[in-house]
């Protein structure tokens, strides 16, 4: 017990400190650049199918300095995840993923070159039951008396390995308007912990169609708006599909009980509300199957509410 607490500690105090860095830069003419704005979002499957299963909970953070030290947007991305296999009664432990934490820290450059917008940049993944994700799990699914969802304590199920991994990443995307309307496709590709190709297109209506820094969720694919001020008030639609090959991935490694699918498909919806200071997005992500014999899709839901001051 004393060995959780200090990894979960540890977890508490490593975010606490990178959130006191980021505050520092925010200030304008800061060392980073001047700051443009933040984005989050929060993904859990209790308001999308309300299983409690596979990419089950995620929550991503993401912050924008332009004119930074390369001359461009400069991204700062703090995300964590948690995936876990299906209760015993739905898909046998045989037949079912491994359990993960995840813990990612990210910096990403975005420029364009002539119509063509581009992001490039790396993250570091620590992974593992040293991120003290698996322990929060149990402890919120204690307090809401959430008896029948997954508890990775009492579970045998196998555990993603401690480790530090990384990625290299990069996006190119265009963007088509048409008065509040913008369809904007989009390439990606990643190498490192999970080796993929995607492509896919973003659709957005209302305020957030000139919305210029964007972030990427790396759960469900859903287009972040960082704007501080540039999307004005009122109500926006955003949505969007692609589809990824997956070449190689931690989450799902060769020695494992199930085989990775290669392709994989990705939709979503939601609505944004600009309501002054306040702004509120809630979405649903539909996720096509990971793995051979994953029983079916998975639905979740997507939650952001931010507060301008």
């Amino acid at each position: 017990m004393k060995l959780v607490s200090r990894i979960i500690l540890g977890t508490a105090m490593a975010a606490t400190a990178f959130t006191s860095l980021v505050n520092m830069a925010r200030a304008e003419g800061g060392p980073l650049g001047v700051y443009a704005g933040e984005a989050s979002i929060f993904v859990n499957d209790t308001f999308g199918d309300r299983h409690d299963r596979w990419r089950t909970a995620s929550s991503s953070r993401s912050w924008f300095w332009d004119e930074s030290l390369l001359g461009r947007t400069l991204e700062l991305r703090f995300r964590d995840e948690i995936i876990s296999p299906w209760t015993k009664t739905k898909q046998g432990p045989a037949n079912d993923r491994i359990y993960a934490n995840a813990i990612g820290l990210g910096a990403f450059t975005h420029g364009s070159a002539g119509r063509l917008d581009y992001v490039l940049g790396a993250e570091i993944l620590v992974t593992g039951d040293q991120t003290g994700l698996w322990h929060l799990q149990g402890a919120v699914h204690d307090a809401l008396g959430l008896e029948k969802a997954y508890d990775p304590k009492t579970r045998k199920d196998r555990h993603l390995e401690n480790g530090v991994h990384g990625l290299a990443a990069g996006e190119v995307a265009m963007a088509y308007d048409a008065g509040n309307h913008r369809l904007r496709p989009y390439l990606g590709a990643g190498v490192g912990y999970e080796s993929t190709v995607t492509a896919g297109v973003d659709y957005f209506l209302g305020p957030l169609a000139g919305a210029s820094h964007l972030s990427r969720d790396p759960v469900t694919g859903t287009p972040l708006a960082g704007d501080r001020d540039a999307t004005g008030n009122g109500w926006s639609l955003v949505a969007g599909l692609d589809a990824t090959r997956v070449f190689d991935s931690i989450y799902l490694p060769s020695d494992g009980d199930v085989t990775a699918t290669r392709t994989r498909l990705r939709a979503r919806a939601g609505i944004q509300a600009d309501l002054g200071r306040v702004s509120v997005f809630f979405g649903q992500a539909w996720l096509s199957e990971e793995f051979v014999t994953q029983a079916e899709p998975q639905r979740t839901g997507l939650l952001s509410v931010d507060f301008r001051f």
